[in-house]
């Protein structure tokens, strides 16, 4: 099972994930929109838009949280609430494979 946690905070967007799901083509989808999402978390650090933190310490676990600014807060909120689009659209058509937790805190939305 895959256990998904999304933080929305007024001054960060956090998100991590870990486990395996038990269907090969749940991990290869989940594997692919996170790690498309921390690519333009990366591209967005680069541009100096966010301050990214973030970690894969071991297989089948990644955590990354983006500090945003009032400007930018938009647009980072956007990009992680399309990611979590695709899973739960993914818990839908494969039910039993994911855990989802989402969390609103300090201001999130």
């Amino acid at each position: 099972m895959t256990r998904i946690r999304y933080e929305d905070a007024k001054l960060w967007q956090e998100m991590e994930l870990s486990g395996h799901a038990g269907d090969r083509i749940v991990c290869a989808g989940i594997s692919a929109v996170s790690q498309t999402l921390l690519a333009n978390l990366l591209r967005e650090e680069k541009k100096n838009q966010i301050r990214l933190q973030w970690k894969m310490d071991e297989p089948g676990k990644i955590w990354m949280r983006a500090w945003t600014t009032k400007e930018n807060r938009e647009s980072i909120r956007a990009m992680f609430g399309f990611v979590m689009t695709g899973f739960k659209q993914m818990a839908e058509d494969y039910p039993g494979n994911m855990e989802m937790k989402e969390e609103r805190k300090n201001g999130g939305i």
